[in-house]
């Protein structure tokens, strides 16, 4: 037992000698009977916090979205080419605007104020490649079947081209409409 427990219960007379004020007991009562309703909620800190969990959130998709259409490009481009039987340096060539295509979606996304715009954008930018995917592979049937022919070859070539200068069109689009 403590020094203090022990005064408390040597002085313990001491300390009971008052009776509480009249009244008390139906004020405490009166007290305990009212309800009340008191929350204490900092909404400013709900308010960021929510906030930022949704920003995360948009943020998290954007990124899994953009990863898993760059893999879905990569792979049906892969397919087609597997199909179709092309040069070294035709092979090289179609490497490098996809890499491209690539970079200049990564740009695209950084230049996107928020994650919707960003989506809109890489939808658009899809919807086209798509379109001009579509165009090479008939050209690589082409290009398969005339190895040899020069106009075929040149077309091929430039639709990759022109997939690249899709999304650097809608690069300087957007950045005009920034400044």
């Amino acid at each position: 037992m403590s020094k203090l427990e022990q005064f408390i219960i040597d002085h313990n007379e001491e300390f009971n000698d008052q009776e509480p004020d009249p009244g008390h007991f139906n004020r405490f009562e009166e007290k305990l009977n009212k309800p009340s309703f008191r929350v204490t909620v900092h909404p400013v800190k709900n308010i960021f916090l929510r906030i930022a969990a949704v920003i995360v959130v948009l943020i998290t998709v954007t990124v899994f979205v953009f990863d898993w259409v760059a893999r879905e490009l990569r792979e049906g481009f892969n397919t087609q080419t597997a199909n179709t039987e092309l040069s070294t340096e035709v092979r090289e060539v179609v490497q490098y605007y996809d890499l491209r295509v690539a970079e200049s979606m990564g740009k695209l996304n950084a230049l996107a104020a928020n994650p919707i715009e960003a989506g809109m954008l890489k939808k658009d930018a899809e919807r086209e490649i798509s379109n001009l995917n579509a165009n090479s592979g008939e050209l690589k049937h082409s290009l398969a079947e005339n190895p040899d022919n020069e106009r075929i070859l040149a077309a091929f070539i430039l639709n990759q081209q022109m997939k690249v200068g899709v999304i650097d069109n809608m690069i300087d689009k957007l950045m005009k409409i920034k400044q």
